[in-house]
């Protein structure tokens, strides 16, 4: 009985330090997916995208 109960907390303590490993490796990816964002908003600023609507918009009349 006191075995099975080492073996359980040994599991237990197994799986911690997966789900805390893996919450590291989510966090990078996260923190590499915000900067990522960041980046493409600096480089996508209003004006441009003003631009483009308003090129879409006038493409649609015939001249």
């Amino acid at each position: 009985m006191f075995a099975g109960r080492l073996q359980n907390i040994a599991g237990l303590v197994q799986m911690n330090d997966a789900l805390i490993t893996g919450k590291a490796e989510a966090q990078a990816v996260l923190k590499a997916a915000q900067a990522e964002i960041s980046e493409l908003k600096e480089r996508c600023s209003e004006p441009a995208i003003l631009g483009v609507n308003q090129r879409a918009k006038l493409s649609r009349f015939p001249g």
